[in-house]
């Protein structure tokens, strides 16, 4: 135990933080915030497919998530995380927050993660010689939807409508 004697000026310093701490969650609060694979986020979602059999059941799909965030100093952050299902294997394979001016301009080509895990799963499909891959149609639907709603809850947040979305 210490006989330091902290100042007034010190310890409103460190109130002052620890009310910040608490009001902004870190970036493991606000990851267990998303939920790729419910059904909110499952139109993010891609899968593999076999092009004509419309009965094919795939096995193996990425989900996706984000969320908005406002912190008390008015700097916005994205929250996302990218969840692949395949056999055997449901696993994060990426995921992060990050502040929205690094994203750069919002606009149809903004970033998209599932994009960067596609090409693993369609490498996996074909070692596996099942016929089946995931389609740049079905990433581009996704990824429109994937846009269309971030812009909604950037601007969103930016009206001050929400603080988190």
């Amino acid at each position: 135990m210490s006989n330091r004697i902290e100042c007034p000026s010190e310890a409103w310093d460190r109130h002052c933080e620890d009310e910040d701490r608490a009001a902004f969650p870190n970036e493991e609060e606000m990851l267990e915030r998303l939920d790729p694979m419910g059904d909110a986020a499952s139109k993010y979602s891609v899968s593999l497919s076999i092009p004509g059999d419309d009965d094919y059941e795939s096995d193996t799909t990425l989900y996706a998530d984000f969320g908005v965030f406002e912190d008390e100093a008015g700097e916005i952050f994205i929250e996302y995380a990218v969840v692949y299902d395949g056999p055997g294997l449901t696993d994060t394979a990426e995921s992060g927050v990050f502040e929205l001016w690094e994203l750069g301009e919002l606009d149809k080509n903004s970033w998209f993660p599932i994009e960067g895990h596609v090409d693993g799963a369609n490498e996996g499909a074909h070692d596996a010689e099942l016929g089946a891959f995931i389609h740049w149609e079905d990433i581009e639907k996704a990824h429109k939807r994937w846009t269309k709603d971030l812009i909604s809850k950037v601007k969103a947040v930016i009206k001050g409508e929400n603080t988190h979305t």
